[in-house]
């Protein structure tokens, strides 16, 4: 074996490993969820609800908002609230029971 098919070869070879480690973090990355603990929901939730309760509970929710109310949906503690409201006045009656009003 000649030296130059050696040292291209182990060339070629790290360059797939490598391309194969970028697509492996890529898919990982992409298709795990935001998984948000438990914690984590109430302080976002908490956080909606008094940005609705400081606008008087008018006006809509942005799609990262819904984002989170659906995420965090999956959690009994938040299973009062709706899985696909239309806007702040939705979430009034389940942002009382975080204490919200």
């Amino acid at each position: 074996m000649r030296k130059g098919i050696a040292i291209q070869t182990i060339l070629l070879l790290l360059v797939g490993v490598l391309v194969v480690g970028i697509l492996v973090y890529l898919v990982y990355k992409y298709t795990t969820g935001s998984n948000l603990s438990v914690q984590d929901c109430n302080g976002s939730l908490s956080a909606i609800c008094t940005t609705c309760s400081i606008g008087g509970w008018k006006g809509s929710l942005s799609s990262d908002y819904k984002s989170t109310i659906n995420t965090c949906n999956d959690y009994s503690e938040f299973s009062n609230f709706p899985t696909d409201p239309a806007g702040c006045g939705n979430i009034q009656t389940a942002c009382g029971y975080l204490g919200i009003k």
